[in-house]
């Protein structure tokens, strides 16, 4: 999910609005003369992902996001469709400031992708979050406006959380640990 290279936003993009909204979901490091940018360790942000499941085909609402969007899925999931997207180039963006920009998108769609929208299943805003043991809590907050702004698309919001990896040093490599059975 961290990947830089993705589609611009123009005037989406905007400078970020407030101070406490900037979260750094890369933090940047030197290396060797070089500047790298790597995922911060312990607990974090990771992305918002937007989950449309329809028993209709959603081909027509990835087309009317356009390249404004990453698309990760489009197809059959089960019984039903899913359309599943991730903004692009949003790496430095907060929880709040990728939903609101996601509800933009969604109020800018033409009307035949609005209206698969509208008749979709579900429409869920999932905000994904890598755990760690450190630090022992972290707060996501959210703007009574963005809830609003979700409420108002008829969406929901979901938050999963993902299992820290486990690494094991042999030598002077990490690896990825192996899944122990008991």
């Amino acid at each position: 999910m961290w990947s830089l290279a993705r589609s611009s936003f123009g005037a989406l993009g905007g400078p970020l609005e407030r101070e406490e909204d900037r979260v750094a979901k890369l933090e940047r490091i030197q290396k060797r003369g070089r500047v790298e940018w790597v995922a911060p360790e312990g607990t974090h942000f990771r992305t918002v992902d937007l989950d449309v499941y329809s028993r209709a085909r959603l081909t027509g609402l990835v087309e009317g996001f356009g390249d404004r969007m990453f698309v990760l899925h489009d197809g059959k999931w089960g019984s039903r469709y899913l359309a599943s997207f991730e903004l692009g180039n949003s790496w430095q963006l907060s929880a709040d400031q990728e939903i609101r920009r996601l509800v933009a998108l969604v109020h800018r769609l033409p009307p035949s992708a609005r209206r698969l929208w509208t008749q979709a299943q579900s429409r869920v805003f999932d905000i994904g979050i890598d755990a760690g043991l450190k630090p022992r809590s972290q707060a996501l907050k959210l703007s009574q406006d963005t809830i609003a702004g979700v409420a108002r698309v008829q969406g929901r919001i979901t938050i999963t959380t993902y299992a820290p990896e486990t690494y094991i040093e042999v030598g002077q490599q990490k690896r990825r640990a192996r899944p122990t059975t008991g």
